[in-house]
């Protein structure tokens, strides 16, 4: 069973143990290689760590957790696709104005408006007023 608490970290064990391999590779590869290409291969693999944080940052903000992924595997193309995914936190999100959505309001305030005047605080105009506004 997956820990909810530790998928909506930003750094989990997951993201660093790739972190961590990448620039052990990378370490490696300057040992037995020419170091002005493993210098190359570090500075890109730390440029690729850097945007998988800041999408993950992002990606947990929209309730998105494939973030990492996206920033480390595609840099700057990961981080625009981050940006333009849907906001998937239910709580942030626009509810567009659907039939059911209407209705239902439309009825909840019918029936608040009702009991503002059942109350006294409304007098009859001004229920009907307000009625009329609702059925348009």
């Amino acid at each position: 069973m997956t820990n909810k608490k530790n998928e909506n970290a930003l750094f989990t064990n997951t993201n660093l143990t790739v972190s961590t391999a990448s620039i052990v590779l990378a370490c490696v590869l300057m040992i037995e290689k020419d170091i002005t290409m493993a210098l190359i291969i570090i500075f890109y693999i730390v440029y690729c760590i850097v945007l998988a944080y800041i999408c993950r940052y992002i990606g947990l903000k929209k309730n998105i957790a494939s973030g990492y992924v996206w920033g480390f595997l595609l840099g700057f193309i990961g981080l625009f696709v981050i940006g333009v995914l849907p906001n998937q936190n239910k709580e942030h999100q626009n509810f567009t104005n659907t039939e059911e959505n209407t209705s239902t309001n439309k009825y909840d305030d019918l029936e608040r408006l009702q009991k503002l005047k059942q109350s006294g605080a409304l007098t009859e105009e001004e229920f009907n007023a307000e009625k009329q506004k609702l059925l348009k």
